[in-house]
């Protein structure tokens, strides 16, 4: 949902995943109707090589993570997708790009012009592809998470929460997009909030009302 900053009503809205939306955009895959996808978490920034095609669009981008189950189903067996929306003429919002992945995307974050979401105990990076697909496409992914619940970056140092693994500080490489491990906390904390303070230091909360400093 789209709300207008001073007012704080509804400009515009997007329904996930319904039958009447899979028509009308050729981005979205029509799927069964007995699912259910709810949205997981946001982003927003600026993409490297995503120019505005039009003066009405705005150059900034929305990023949305998302988690689809069937009936029945559990987490186990949770897809997801990551949405791009620009807000275009009349503040409307305007998907521009779908991707399916094999589980609920439950972070994304912009970091360096790029996408980085956590999947499944993995943090994939995702690059716009300016020249053929017109879209995101995965650049890389590491593993060493099994729930990543909260990601800040400050320019190419990342700091990446798990409700399990606790805290860990990473370097994404501007050429490759690969992503290393630097440093970990190698004890329990179930972190569910972070946010980096300076480029070798960061503030958690975790789910036992603690408050972290690393």
């Amino acid at each position: 949902v789209l709300f207008d900053e001073e007012t704080f009503q509804i400009v515009d809205r997007y329904d996930l995943q319904t039958q009447s939306n899979s028509e009308k955009d050729s981005l979205m895959n029509i799927v069964d109707s007995s699912c259910t996808e709810i949205g997981w978490s946001l982003a927003t920034g600026t993409l490297n090589g995503l120019n505005s095609a039009s003066d009405s669009l705005e150059p900034s981008v929305i990023i949305l993570g998302t988690g689809i189950l069937k009936n029945n189903d559990t987490f186990k067996n949770e897809t997801g997708r990551i949405l791009v929306f620009q807000i275009g003429e009349s503040n409307r919002l305007r998907l521009i790009s779908s991707n399916d992945v094999k589980g609920g995307v439950r972070v994304v974050s912009i970091c360096k012009g790029n996408v980085i979401g956590c999947v499944r105990g993995l943090n994939v990076v995702y690059k716009w592809d300016y020249q053929v697909e017109k879209k995101l496409i995965k650049a890389s992914s590491s593993g060493g998470h099994i729930d990543g619940t909260c990601i800040d970056s400050l320019d190419n140092i990342l700091c990446i929460g798990d409700s399990l693994t606790s805290v860990s500080f990473c370097h994404l490489n501007k050429d490759t997009l690969k992503i290393s491990e630097i440093a970990r906390d190698f004890q329990d904390n179930y972190i569910s909030a972070l946010k980096l303070v300076n480029h070798s230091s960061a503030i958690a909360a975790d789910l036992t009302g603690n408050l972290l400093v690393y």
